[in-house]
């Protein structure tokens, strides 16, 4: 159907449109089109005493890799916050230490307000993800992300962003979580990361963007 029908394909990133375009489908019928965020508002502090991790709780999202990297770092004065049910939820609980608390599901409201005075966000994913909803909502507040770098991440952040890790190396990871500790570098990527979520994810801009697809596209 994506091949041999007239149709206009919306991505969600540059590297969705490229595996599309490997697959045989017409550059021409794929535009990468990034879903806009509404709400908008500052309040990183990098004083907050807690990380928040947010989504399922299984293998592919990298849960166990994230507990193990965070033991690793051993940062005493920051807490990880896991919400989110899953499958190895219940066996995953058991044997963490006390800088790691499982939250359990929690509404998107109160997620949201767990997010927004968080000192960061971190996600393992093991998974191509879209627009990951976790990471836009922590940059519509100026929270930094520890990311995987892979797939089509990187889009959603500024260029030589220093907290991404390589995919897969959780040595890294660990290096990572480390940077945590270091305030100012904090304060400095949440206001970066602020700023090119409002430039280039605002709903002005986005709508515009899908408009002139819509136009030229007929």
């Amino acid at each position: 159907i994506l091949k041999n029908f007239k149709l206009t394909i919306l991505v969600l990133n540059n590297f969705h449109k490229k595996y599309l375009y490997d697959l045989g489908v017409d550059m021409n019928k794929i535009h990468s089109f990034h879903n806009p965020i509404g709400e908008l508002n500052y309040s990183h502090n990098p004083e907050s005493d807690y990380v928040v991790y947010a989504g399922r709780v299984n293998s592919s999202k990298g849960i166990p890799e994230l507990i193990k990297a965070w033991t690793d770092a051993n940062i005493e004065e920051l807490q990880l916050k896991i919400i989110g049910n899953g499958d190895l939820y219940d066996e995953l609980k058991k044997d963490v230490n006390s800088s790691i608390s499982f939250l359990g599901e929690m509404d998107n409201s109160k997620t949201k307000e767990l997010i927004k005075s968080a000192r960061a966000v971190i996600t393992t994913t093991k998974m191509f993800e879209g627009q990951p909803r976790l990471l836009s909502e922590a940059a519509s507040f100026g929270i930094p992300s520890i990311y995987p770098s892979f797939g089509g991440m990187d889009e959603y952040f500024p260029q030589e962003y220093p907290l991404k890790f390589r995919q897969f190396d959780y040595k890294d990871l660990v290096d990572k979580i480390k940077l945590l500790e270091n305030k100012n570098l904090l304060l400095k990527e949440g206001k970066n990361i602020f700023d090119y979520t409002l430039n280039k994810f605002n709903e002005v801009n986005t709508i515009k963007i899908f408009k002139k697809i819509i136009s030229d596209s007929k």
